[in-house]
């Protein structure tokens, strides 16, 4: 299991709630599956155990899925696409890999669930030309934009990022974002113009539609010098930069993880240059990161087998550690210090959560009360309260 990502219309069930919760997850290389939650038909059980997820449809792609999102505008509530002639209701998120491509889920209450490909937009300058998807270089992310749910952006190996227009089915803008393969690109909070990616080159820029004469790179890797003395953190961070991750509550603040790298970046586009902070709770690399929905709390699941909560909400007042963690973090500290942040860097975490395999992927709910991991060939949902 790679994948996963929770829908934004409907939460898990909790335990003052009866609503059900849903959410899409590429298994394997070749196959989606969208599932849901439910309680266990024994009260006790569900006291224990949770809740159990059961698959409701799949589908199997021929391209292995490098990301998967579901429509923004789900948020909001309602069915989304045309459903079906039945009126079945129906659902519908986006995927990327040989190409950008749009699914519709049909829920039907008496037929088995149905995903159908809605749109397929194989990257290409030139309209009405039929290309070979397989000779085109494989997108590595996506974001869909949550003020114009019309757009989506799209992210490659061969250096460009491109805007899509859904409803016409046709990129709108397509640019050299770095100098060399994009890994990742994500929408600031709040806009529809600007966007930020990052890359092999180590770099994290920020652009805008509304000019895309100009980019600023609001951080890169430090250049190397002669006899030059770096700290572990900042010659771990010397890498490709893989996944950002932009907060949902203020457009300035990024996050942003490196290949092979155990620590976190944490970047104010006002302020370009070194990272506003670095988290070092993790003892192996960092897989995957994600901001909560209304909260400066960080997410993050690394091959250490553990899942941390990161609240950055109001510096290092936020940081309390609970009695569990205490050995933990006093092991970490810096030069025997009994603090949490020392020249800008985190060693703690708010909060963890271990599994058995190391975790490749994170999401939260729309609530922000639990969040999902993918782990080994299981997915886990966490009840969390913050």
């Amino acid at each position: 299991m790679v994948l996963h990502g929770f829908p934004t219309e409907k939460p898990l069930s909790s335990s003052s709630g009866s609503s059900s919760g849903n959410l899409s997850i590429n298994l394997s290389f070749n196959e989606i599956q969208r599932k849901s939650s439910r309680e266990s038909d024994d009260d006790e059980d569900a006291k224990h155990w949770g809740y159990e997820f059961f698959e409701i449809a799949e589908i199997k792609v021929n391209y292995p899925c490098t990301k998967i999102q579901w429509d923004p505008i789900i948020k909001a509530g309602g069915n989304l696409g045309s459903g079906s002639p039945t009126g079945a209701s129906c659902e519908r998120f986006a995927s990327c890999g040989n190409s950008l491509k749009i699914w519709e889920v049909h829920m039907n209450s008496n037929d088995p669930n149905v995903i159908c490909e809605k749109l397929s937009l194989p990257r290409s300058s030139k309209p009405n030309v039929d290309i070979d998807v397989h000779s085109l270089a494989p997108l590595t992310s996506l974001d869909w934009n949550k003020i114009d749910t019309n757009m989506i952006i799209t992210s490659s190996i061969d250096t460009t990022c491109t805007v899509w227009d859904l409803n016409q089915g046709v990129a709108k803008t397509q640019l050299i974002a770095h100098d060399s393969e994009v890994f990742d690109v994500q929408f600031v909070a709040g806009s529809k113009d600007i966007f930020t990616s990052v890359g092999n080159d180590g770099s994290m820029r920020i652009f805008d539609l509304r000019s895309l004469k100009h980019s600023t790179i609001i951080y890169e890797p430090l250049p190397s010098a002669p006899n030059a003395s770096m700290t572990s953190s900042q010659s771990q961070l010397n890498y490709p930069l893989l996944r950002v991750a932009t907060s949902n509550i203020d457009e300035d603040i990024i996050a942003a993880i490196a290949a092979n790298s155990s620590s976190i970046i944490i970047v104010d586009r006002r302020y370009p240059g070194l990272p506003l902070l670095t988290l070092e709770g993790h003892d192996r690399p960092v897989n995957s990161i994600k901001w909560h929905p209304t909260k400066q709390v960080l997410l993050s699941g690394s091959d250490d087998c553990q899942a941390f909560i990161w609240d950055l909400s109001s510096g290092e007042k936020s940081l309390i550690r609970s009695q569990h963690f205490q050995q933990y973090c006093e092991n970490k500290w810096i030069n025997g210090t009994n603090s949490t942040i020392k020249n800008n860097v985190i060693i703690c975490p708010s909060a963890a959560h271990g599994e058995n395999y190391e975790i490749n992927n994170v999401s939260w709910n729309v609530t922000g009360d639990w969040f999902g991991l993918v782990c080994g060939k299981e997915f886990q949902g966490v009840k969390i309260k913050l």
